[in-house]
């Protein structure tokens, strides 16, 4: 199995701009392989039905990338 090497801000601009879903699917993994990766990385992810109302063409809030978890303890 390949490995695929992204930063933080790009996996935090992908899990904005696509659904989960899809993208697991695109990086071959999980749904909840990708969601441990996104906790673990402190990346936050859109909540549930943030695509269903951004189709509705409702204005949805999108967090900040907050600093990253080892960044914090330093």
């Amino acid at each position: 199995m390949d490995q695929v090497m992204i930063t933080r801000a790009e996996l935090y601009k992908m899990v904005w701009t696509v659904p989960s879903s899809q993208l697991a699917r695109q990086f071959g993994v999980s749904g909840v392989a990708l969601g441990k990766a996104c906790r673990r990385l402190n990346v936050p992810k859109p909540p549930r039905g943030y695509w269903a109302r951004l189709a509705a063409g409702e204005r949805c809030h999108r967090p900040p990338l907050p600093k990253a978890l080892s960044e914090k303890q330093e």
